[in-house]
């Protein structure tokens, strides 16, 4: 839906503020998690700016502020096994990000 109204001239925040508004809201899907690893795994982007990387990317098609956390929870997950640490450890350590705390619980 966002992609048509990009064709009709739309920006990308007009988009996804529209189809979120003809949604009445419900653009928290999983979709942006879906398609992170990519990001993740370049890793000339920091650790410290996957969580705004994967937001902005993830609102591009979803402007519900819990898909970007989704995504964002993923980048992070997918860094932390990328640069060794277990699947343990790396839940633990985005368990303890304060920025993605509330969505983490969610997901949990």
């Amino acid at each position: 839906m966002v992609f048509q109204k990009l064709s009709k001239g739309y920006s990308i925040e007009e988009a996804s503020k529209e189809i979120d508004k003809q949604l009445n809201g419900a653009t928290a899907g999983c979709g942006p998690a879906h398609r992170i690893a990519p990001i993740a795994s370049y890793t000339k982007i920091p650790t410290n700016q996957l969580v705004d990387c994967a937001r902005q990317e993830a609102a591009i098609t979803h402007y519900h502020p819990i898909a970007g956390n989704c995504s964002a929870i993923m980048a992070l997950l997918c860094r932390y096994l990328i640069e060794g640490n277990s699947w343990v450890e790396s839940k633990k350590i985005v368990k303890q990000n304060e920025e993605l705390k509330t969505t983490w619980i969610k997901i949990a």
